[in-house]
Protein backbone atom coordinates (compact mmCIF):
# COMPACT_ATOMS: atom_id res chain seq x y z
CA UNK A 1 0.00 0.00 0.00
CA UNK A 2 1.54 3.28 -1.11
CA UNK A 3 0.08 5.12 1.89
CA UNK A 4 1.65 2.88 4.54
CA UNK A 5 3.65 4.79 7.17
CA UNK A 6 6.16 3.06 9.44
CA UNK A 7 7.05 4.64 12.77
CA UNK A 8 10.05 3.07 14.50
CA UNK A 9 10.00 3.79 18.23
CA UNK A 10 12.23 2.78 21.09
CA UNK A 11 10.38 -0.45 21.74
CA UNK A 12 7.83 -0.93 18.95
CA UNK A 13 7.20 -0.51 15.29
CA UNK A 14 3.85 1.03 14.44
CA UNK A 15 2.37 0.78 10.96
CA UNK A 16 -0.30 3.17 9.75
CA UNK A 17 -2.28 2.28 6.63
CA UNK A 18 -5.67 3.24 5.16
CA UNK A 19 -8.46 0.88 6.08
CA UNK A 20 -11.98 1.67 4.88
CA UNK A 21 -11.29 5.38 4.72
CA UNK A 22 -9.60 5.46 8.13
CA UNK A 23 -6.03 5.04 9.25
CA UNK A 24 -5.47 1.64 10.85
CA UNK A 25 -2.63 1.39 13.34
CA UNK A 26 -0.91 -1.81 14.36
CA UNK A 27 1.96 -2.15 16.82
CA UNK A 28 4.38 -5.01 16.35
CA UNK A 29 6.15 -6.52 19.36
CA UNK A 30 9.94 -6.64 19.69
CA UNK A 31 10.04 -10.33 18.76
CA UNK A 32 8.27 -9.77 15.44
CA UNK A 33 10.41 -6.75 14.60
CA UNK A 34 13.59 -8.70 15.44
CA UNK A 35 12.55 -11.59 13.21
CA UNK A 36 11.72 -9.23 10.33
CA UNK A 37 14.98 -7.30 10.72
CA UNK A 38 17.03 -10.51 10.80
CA UNK A 39 15.27 -11.63 7.61
CA UNK A 40 15.83 -8.30 5.82
CA UNK A 41 19.52 -8.13 6.79
CA UNK A 42 20.08 -11.80 5.96
CA UNK A 43 18.42 -11.53 2.55
CA UNK A 44 20.41 -8.41 1.65
CA UNK A 45 23.83 -9.49 2.92
CA UNK A 46 23.76 -13.30 2.93
CA UNK A 47 24.46 -13.35 6.67
CA UNK A 48 22.92 -11.92 9.81
CA UNK A 49 24.29 -11.73 13.35
CA UNK A 50 21.56 -11.70 15.98
CA UNK A 51 21.52 -11.37 19.76
CA UNK A 52 21.60 -14.71 21.52
CA UNK A 53 18.05 -14.38 22.86
CA UNK A 54 16.36 -13.77 19.48
CA UNK A 55 13.71 -16.21 18.26
CA UNK A 56 14.71 -19.54 16.71
CA UNK A 57 12.42 -18.53 13.85
CA UNK A 58 15.41 -16.48 12.60
CA UNK A 59 17.31 -19.72 11.89
CA UNK A 60 14.30 -21.28 10.19
CA UNK A 61 14.02 -18.28 7.86
CA UNK A 62 17.77 -18.38 7.19
CA UNK A 63 17.57 -22.03 6.11
CA UNK A 64 14.46 -21.37 4.03
CA UNK A 65 15.82 -18.31 2.22
CA UNK A 66 19.50 -19.31 1.98
CA UNK A 67 21.42 -17.02 4.33
CA UNK A 68 23.47 -17.79 7.42
CA UNK A 69 22.42 -16.83 10.94
CA UNK A 70 24.96 -16.41 13.70
CA UNK A 71 24.07 -15.78 17.33
CA UNK A 72 26.30 -13.48 19.32
CA UNK A 73 26.64 -12.18 22.85
CA UNK A 74 27.96 -8.82 23.93
CA UNK A 75 31.24 -10.53 24.92
CA UNK A 76 31.82 -12.25 21.53
CA UNK A 77 34.48 -11.05 19.11
CA UNK A 78 31.82 -10.64 16.38
CA UNK A 79 29.62 -8.40 18.52
CA UNK A 80 30.26 -5.40 16.25
CA UNK A 81 28.04 -7.11 13.65
CA UNK A 82 25.11 -6.79 16.08
CA UNK A 83 25.13 -3.10 15.20
CA UNK A 84 23.10 -3.71 12.04
CA UNK A 85 20.19 -5.22 13.93
CA UNK A 86 20.36 -3.33 17.24
CA UNK A 87 20.85 0.23 16.01
CA UNK A 88 17.36 1.54 15.16
CA UNK A 89 18.58 4.01 12.52
CA UNK A 90 20.67 1.46 10.62
CA UNK A 91 18.02 -1.27 10.96
CA UNK A 92 15.27 1.13 9.89
CA UNK A 93 17.26 2.23 6.83
CA UNK A 94 17.89 -1.39 5.79
CA UNK A 95 14.21 -2.21 6.30
CA UNK A 96 12.96 0.77 4.28
CA UNK A 97 15.47 0.08 1.49
CA UNK A 98 14.32 -3.54 1.26
CA UNK A 99 10.61 -2.67 1.32
CA UNK A 100 11.10 -0.03 -1.39
CA UNK A 101 13.17 -2.32 -3.60
CA UNK A 102 10.66 -5.18 -3.28
CA UNK A 103 7.64 -2.83 -3.41
CA UNK A 104 6.31 -4.46 -0.25
CA UNK A 105 4.68 -3.17 2.90
CA UNK A 106 5.72 -4.07 6.43
CA UNK A 107 2.47 -6.01 6.74
CA UNK A 108 3.39 -8.00 3.59
CA UNK A 109 6.76 -8.94 4.98
CA UNK A 110 5.19 -10.13 8.26
CA UNK A 111 3.49 -12.87 6.24
CA UNK A 112 6.82 -14.72 5.93
CA UNK A 113 6.99 -15.44 9.67
CA UNK A 114 5.95 -19.03 10.40
CA UNK A 115 3.08 -19.42 12.83
CA UNK A 116 4.54 -20.12 16.24
CA UNK A 117 3.92 -19.58 19.90
CA UNK A 118 6.16 -17.76 22.35
CA UNK A 119 6.05 -16.64 25.93
CA UNK A 120 8.40 -14.67 28.18
CA UNK A 121 8.05 -14.80 31.95
CA UNK A 122 10.14 -13.63 34.88
CA UNK A 123 10.50 -15.88 37.91
CA UNK A 124 11.81 -14.45 41.20
CA UNK A 125 14.31 -16.58 43.15
CA UNK A 126 16.06 -16.01 46.46
CA UNK A 127 19.60 -14.75 45.78
CA UNK A 128 21.28 -17.71 47.49
CA UNK A 129 19.33 -20.16 45.31
CA UNK A 130 20.18 -18.78 41.85
CA UNK A 131 23.24 -21.02 41.39
CA UNK A 132 21.43 -24.09 42.75
CA UNK A 133 18.52 -23.55 40.37
CA UNK A 134 20.87 -23.14 37.39
CA UNK A 135 22.76 -26.33 38.27
CA UNK A 136 19.54 -28.29 38.66
CA UNK A 137 18.38 -27.22 35.19
CA UNK A 138 21.53 -28.19 33.30
CA UNK A 139 20.94 -31.29 31.22
CA UNK A 140 24.20 -33.14 30.69
CA UNK A 141 22.83 -34.45 27.39
CA UNK A 142 22.97 -32.91 23.96
CA UNK A 143 19.70 -30.99 24.30
CA UNK A 144 21.22 -28.02 26.15
CA UNK A 145 23.50 -25.14 25.33
CA UNK A 146 25.19 -23.03 27.99
CA UNK A 147 25.55 -19.50 26.60
CA UNK A 148 24.03 -16.51 28.41
CA UNK A 149 22.05 -18.98 30.47
CA UNK A 150 20.65 -22.38 29.67
CA UNK A 151 19.03 -23.08 26.32
CA UNK A 152 17.05 -26.30 26.20
CA UNK A 153 16.11 -27.72 22.82
CA UNK A 154 12.82 -29.59 22.77
CA UNK A 155 12.87 -31.40 19.40
CA UNK A 156 9.62 -33.34 19.86
CA UNK A 157 7.82 -30.01 20.40
CA UNK A 158 9.79 -28.09 17.71
CA UNK A 159 10.82 -25.55 20.29
CA UNK A 160 13.34 -24.10 22.69
CA UNK A 161 13.42 -22.74 26.22
CA UNK A 162 16.05 -20.16 27.19
CA UNK A 163 16.55 -19.50 30.90
CA UNK A 164 18.72 -16.49 31.72
CA UNK A 165 19.54 -15.03 35.12
CA UNK A 166 18.77 -11.35 35.47
CA UNK A 167 21.88 -9.34 36.31
CA UNK A 168 20.24 -6.73 38.54
CA UNK A 169 17.41 -8.77 40.03
CA UNK A 170 17.10 -12.01 41.90
CA UNK A 171 15.17 -13.65 39.10
CA UNK A 172 15.30 -15.59 35.87
CA UNK A 173 13.82 -14.64 32.55
CA UNK A 174 12.36 -17.61 30.69
CA UNK A 175 11.82 -17.46 26.92
CA UNK A 176 9.82 -20.39 25.55
CA UNK A 177 8.83 -20.85 21.93
CA UNK A 178 7.54 -23.55 19.65
CA UNK A 179 6.36 -23.96 16.09
CA UNK A 180 3.18 -25.32 17.63
CA UNK A 181 1.39 -22.38 19.26
CA UNK A 182 -0.49 -24.80 21.52
CA UNK A 183 2.70 -26.21 23.12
Amino acid sequence: DADERIIIGDDTVSVYSPSVGNIARKRYPDETVGIILSFVIGIQTGKVVIPYDYSFICEILGKTYGYSVQRSTIEDDGRADLYYITDPVVAGALLIRYLGYKKMTFCDICEIIPVHGSEVVRVDVADENIGKVMLSLIDKGSNTELVEGIKIFVPDKDGTVLITPEKRRHSFRIYAESLNSET
